[in-house]
């Protein structure tokens, strides 16, 4: 309960000191969930990677720049893990045990996810669908594998959002 109201103060009208919110949330979501915290900040720096990668490295792969895939993975996979450690961060005592549990099951997942993204557009390939070599398929079969994994952990997360019942005003719950 203590985290939401941190939150809650969070969504006031932007001011002068968004930047000092923003700074605030982070601590915040990082005290509440170290897992997810750590690997959102993995992925912000694997954009700059990627950013990087799209400026000094003009490959295509089927038609596209080969970072343009890495650097939108990272971006939805630092919303992800931040929106998903934000919301477990309500969640009482005895649901701790387990939302441990479940982020360490989404980080490992999404460390193997981007991994393999990374790995084939540094070798100028697809990731998805690949099944070229037996690499590509072993890559591939493996992304798989851990996407089946982390779509587990976020419906035990729904089910342990719905069985707790997180507290707060209704957009935000709802949200």
């Amino acid at each position: 309960m203590e985290t939401l109201m941190h939150f809650e103060s969070l969504a006031a009208p932007a001011t002068p000191a968004v930047a000092n919110r923003l700074r605030m949330a982070l601590v915040v979501l990082h005290r509440a969930n170290p897992a997810l915290s750590a690997t959102g900040w993995l992925n912000v720096g694997l954009a700059v990677l990627a950013v990087a990668g799209l400026l000094l490295d003009h490959r295509l792969v089927t038609g596209v720049p080969v970072w343009l895939k890495p650097l939108k993975f990272a971006l939805s996979v630092t919303a992800y893990a931040w929106t998903l450690g934000w919301l477990l961060a309500d969640l009482p005592g005895a649901a701790q045990r387990s939302v441990r549990t479940l982020s360490r099951g989404v980080t490992l997942s999404m460390a193997v996810e981007q991994g393999a993204v990374f790995v084939q557009a540094g070798r100028g390939t697809t990731s998805h669908y690949n099944m070229a070599t037996a690499f590509d398929g072993l890559l591939f079969a493996l992304m798989g594998l851990f996407i089946f994994v982390n779509t587990a952990m976020t419906l035990w997360a729904l089910y342990l959002v719905w069985r707790y019942r997180s507290h707060g005003p209704s957009g935000y719950v709802w949200g």
